[in-house]
């Protein structure tokens, strides 16, 4: 879904990924605490870094199911942000997000997934946004957590699961303004 929209936060802009995008996530990609955690399934002993080709295979086919946002702080590329429609239930969607290196502990991760559930809530109408975190990932972990989301230990990879309901609204509505 190759797509025009920008959506905005207070310090964020995310806007559709470009080619010249590629070579920025593939370094995010390929450092270690991004490796360590992210797509454990696809991770090989030892770590073998990701390619360009990889990065934009995925941004391709990430982007016929929703959107590839870039992160921009600024005029600087802060990170990345996939919004995928058809979560693992019906009418649910799945947000995947990497920061880069230079700019986390910063809030931006808080920010940006802020950004994508008040869309998927308010403009998609989904009823429950999904998201993936590697067991032992402490920090994504309790990011999620802050942001009302909570596990399912009983779904298939436990993942954590944040509903569209009123208070989950008015969380996100606030940490934007």
């Amino acid at each position: 879904m190759q797509s025009r929209l920008v959506l905005r936060g207070p310090r964020l802009r995310l806007r559709p990924w470009r080619y010249d995008d590629i070579d920025a996530a593939v370094a995010w990609s390929n450092d270690f605490v991004s490796l360590r955690f992210a797509d454990a399934d696809r991770r090989d002993e030892p770590y073998r870094p990701y390619t360009a080709a990889e990065i934009e295979m995925v941004y391709r086919a990430a982007s016929t199911t929703g959107w590839v946002f870039i992160a921009m702080l600024g005029n600087r590329r802060a990170g990345e942000f996939i919004l995928s429609l058809g979560g693992p239930h019906p009418g649910t969607a799945r947000i995947d997000l990497l920061v880069a290196p230079a700019f986390r502990g910063r809030g931006l991760a808080r920010e940006g997934i802020a950004i994508c559930a008040g869309f998927a809530f308010n403009v998609l109408e989904v009823s429950a946004l999904y998201a993936y975190v590697t067991q032992g990932n402490t920090a994504s972990e309790a990011l999620h957590r802050s942001l009302g989301y909570r596990r399912r230990p009983d779904e298939d990879k436990q993942p954590f699961v944040l509903t569209n309901t009123p208070p989950a609204r008015t969380r996100l509505r606030k940490l934007l303004t």
